[in-house]
């Protein structure tokens, strides 16, 4: 499990009890494992050290109830249709708010699937802090849209657009899934320029 914790005294019983929420939503819905998953469940699963009074039963529903609304096809559908199909319209948003990034990735035949896997599973949580995590899943909670994460990658294409340009071809499906979020100023400059994406 990839679902970093600093504090030493969580560790344990944090590993154990997310493995146990993970297993659990598995065979109840009949579905593999997909890497990922912990990353939805693990910052849920903090917010009970956080507020001790929430039970294990709220934590499930809460994460299962988050995975229905915007990451149930991703981690439900057994082919990898939706993959496609949310490559497919992540091109089309960035041919169209993002010419120059498209561009330059279609040129040298790099996928949607290449870069934005990571968001589509769990926006990219697996490489940011909590506290801008928190403070994403709130706007996209907010805005209570299935297709949000998409207009978040075109987003952060167009925040990183001054990088993408400058890197050569030969780094760019490297040095684009090293870009991660940092401040919860980075998250809302983010937000603002996917509601902008989402009109």
């Amino acid at each position: 499990l990839r679902t970093r914790v600093r504090e030493s005294y969580i560790m344990p019983s944090f590993q154990n009890t997310l493995e146990l929420l993970l297993i659990y939503y598995c065979n109840i819905h009949y579905i593999y494992y997909k890497q990922g998953l912990n990353e939805i469940f693990g910052p849920f699963l903090l917010l009970r050290y956080k507020f001790k009074s929430l039970s294990l039963l709220s934590i499930f529903s809460m994460a299962q109830g988050f995975i229905d609304k915007f990451f149930l096809n991703v981690y439900h559908d057994k082919s990898p249709m939706s993959i496609k199909a949310s490559s497919a319209l992540i091109e089309l948003l960035l041919k169209y708010h993002a010419p120059d990034i498209y561009l330059k990735l279609h040129n040298i035949d790099i996928q949607p699937e290449l870069y934005s896997i990571n968001w589509l599973m769990n926006l990219s949580s697996a490489k940011a802090e909590i506290g801008p995590i928190y403070r994403l899943w709130n706007h996209l909670i907010q805005e209570n849209d299935e297709f949000m994460s998409h207009y978040f990658i075109i987003a952060f294409l167009i925040m990183k657009r001054k990088e993408i340009a400058k890197t050569h071809f030969s780094m760019l499906v490297v040095t684009l899934n090293q870009f991660t979020i940092t401040t919860n100023t980075e998250v809302d400059l983010l937000y603002a320029i996917a509601k902008q994406v989402k009109k």
